[in-house]
C-alpha cells in the first residue's frame, strides 16, 4: 500500500508581518495575522509618555492596570502578563476570537 500525500487546496498563510514585508505589495495586501490558538505578544507605545505622562508614574500605572483589567474581562481577552516600561507596554495575551481583539485594542487605547 503506497502512502498518499494530502492535497492542499488552500495555501497556508504566513504568520509574519511588518518590517521589510510592508515594502512589497504582497506584504501590504493582508492584514495583521491574529492567532487564536496561541498566545500573542503585543506592544503599545506612546511618544508622549514622558515626565508626568510616563506610564511608570504611580497614578498612571494604577489607571493602566484598571483599564486593562476592565477591558480584558469585557472582551474575553486573557491577560497573561503586563510589563510597564514607561513609554510602552508589553502584553502577553490570549485571544479566543478575532473580533474580541479589535474591541479590546480599540477600547484600551482610546480610554483615559
Amino acid at each position: 500500500m503506497s502512502s498518499r500525500r494530502q492535497l492542499h487546496l488552500i495555501k497556508p498563510s504566513s504568520l509574519s508581518y511588518g518590517g521589510e514585508l510592508l515594502r512589497t505589495r504582497k506584504g501590504r495586501s493582508r492584514g495583521r495575522p491574529i492567532d487564536t490558538k496561541a498566545t500573542m505578544h503585543l506592544v503599545l507605545r506612546s511618544s508622549q509618555a514622558k515626565g508626568a505622562f510616563s506610564f511608570r508614574q504611580r497614578r498612571n500605572q494604577t489607571a493602566i492596570s484598571n483599564i486593562v483589567a476592565k477591558f480584558s474581562k469585557k472582551f474575553g481577552v486573557e491577560e497573561l502578563s503586563l510589563a510597564n516600561v514607561g513609554n510602552h507596554l508589553h502584553f502577553h495575551i490570549r485571544i479566543r476570537r478575532r473580533h474580541f481583539y479589535y474591541g479590546f485594542i480599540r477600547a484600551t487605547t482610546s480610554s483615559t
